[in-house]
């Protein structure tokens, strides 16, 4: 199923439950669907504009995760044949970030906070998974990743190396 079709049919959906909830839920509702649909165009424009293999984006500065997300993303690319990569982020720090390392072939799009949450709402509907990488465990949902963190020995590190990025191998 295409893009487009996706958010038809989330739109039917939601008109359907949409009846059934308060006002309050339709408007909480109305706004997500508007962030959807306003991020199928963001994500639209920037393929068009940017023509990446990969888009890689950091929806927070957390530190443990674009500390590990900048520091794998070479053996990402590498695992991914990916030559194209666009680093997507609404904070400077990332870019920042991304120069520190010395990362070459790597473009840095930097995006407004509002753009962000369109583009995350819409991946939370789209699975776009093939092309965009959210370097996060709590948006655009919360996949309880954290919650394994020190079972094990299980770092931030392992969860972006197996869980986000889905690389192969031992890591090293």
């Amino acid at each position: 199923m295409d893009s487009a079709a996706a958010v038809c049919c989330v739109v039917v959906y939601s008109i359907v439950f949409f009846a059934c909830l308060d006002e309050k839920g339709q408007e909480t509702m109305y706004k997500e669907l508007m962030q959807a649909m306003a991020g199928k165009i963001y994500t639209a424009i920037m393929c068009s504009r940017c023509r990446a293999d990969k888009y890689i984006l950091f929806p927070d500065s957390n530190s443990a995760y674009l500390k590990w997300g900048i520091q794998l993303l070479p053996q990402y690319m590498l695992q991914n044949k990916s030559e194209r990569i666009v680093v997507v982020a609404a904070d400077d720090l990332v870019k920042q970030e991304i120069a520190k390392s010395g990362i070459a072939d790597i473009r840095f799009k930097k995006v407004s906070r509002y753009s962000m949450d369109c583009v995350l709402s819409f991946y939370a509907i789209e699975d776009m998974s093939d092309r965009w990488i959210v370097v996060s465990t709590k948006r655009p949902y919360d996949t309880g990743a954290e919650r394994l963190l020190g079972v094990k020995g299980i770092t931030f590190r392992d969860i972006i190396y197996y869980d986000i990025y889905k690389l192969d191998g031992e890591l090293t």
